[in-house]
């Protein structure tokens, strides 16, 4: 990024460890990704179903590099990356991004089906255990048979 005013922000906060941006996003995936989105009427918005065809990109780009890129940098290495299966669906989110107007909107199996790929590649990642820390750096969430919901699906305590 580019400083506009004040100190360079490298200076400002310690460097982020990349298994720490990997494991934010497995939290993401387990916790909420996984439990979501089965729900044609939640992908119903052009916008909102652009928003996590790219998100899952960036995802996938995060679990591989440990770092964040761009939701086109992202879209367009799993393009190259995660093969031509997806590439139509990313094209469309891409232009949908743009213009949220364009493109048709009979992608939703597709979609669920790339929400669903996402979340399979992320249970191929466990982070090794960090010692030095005293913590896993794998996130083990719970698995959904164990997990109590109230009816609006938020998660109840033990």
């Amino acid at each position: 990024g580019i400083t506009v005013a004040g100190p360079a922000p490298q200076t400002l906060i310690d460097p982020v460890n990349p298994d720490d941006v990997r494991r934010a996003v497995l939290v993401t995936l387990r916790e909420f990704w996984s439990w979501h989105f089965h729900d044609p009427i939640e992908l119903h918005p052009r916008g909102y179903r652009s928003y996590l065809i790219l998100t899952g990109c960036r995802m996938l780009y995060t679990l591989k590099y440990g770092s964040v890129a761009s939701k086109p940098v992202a879209a367009r290495w799993a393009q190259d990356t995660h093969g031509a299966r997806w590439s139509a669906l990313i094209d469309w989110a891409l232009a949908a991004r743009c213009d949220p107007l364009s493109g048709e909107l009979d992608n939703l199996g597709e979609t669920q089906d790339f929400i669903r790929y996402v979340i399979e590649c992320g249970r191929q990642y466990e982070l090794p255990t960090d010692a030095a820390r005293g913590t896993s750096n794998y996130c083990r969430c719970p698995e959904p048979s164990t997990v109590r919901r109230n009816r609006s699906g938020s998660i109840l305590p033990d």
